[in-house]
């Protein structure tokens, strides 16, 4: 992001807000959006997966019913 790194400490104020908040938000903007979108994309693929297996075992199970 062509930002140089400056330490900070977080200190919820009112000061802390408009000074060092404003320059940092870009890159806690970025970091929230890549972890965010990371963390639905494996949710997306463990969700899938866990319905296909569930679907698979109702079928099996519908299947087992049928020919008792």
């Amino acid at each position: 992001m062509g930002l140089e790194p400056v330490p900070f400490n977080i200190d919820l104020s009112i000061e802390w807000l408009s000074t060092t908040f404003l320059l940092i938000w870009q890159p806690l903007l970025l970091g929230c959006v890549l972890v965010g979108g990371i963390v639905v994309l494996i949710t997306y693929v463990l969700l899938d997966v866990f319905w296909r297996f569930s679907l698979a075992d109702y079928k099996t199970r519908k299947q087992n019913d049928r020919s008792d």
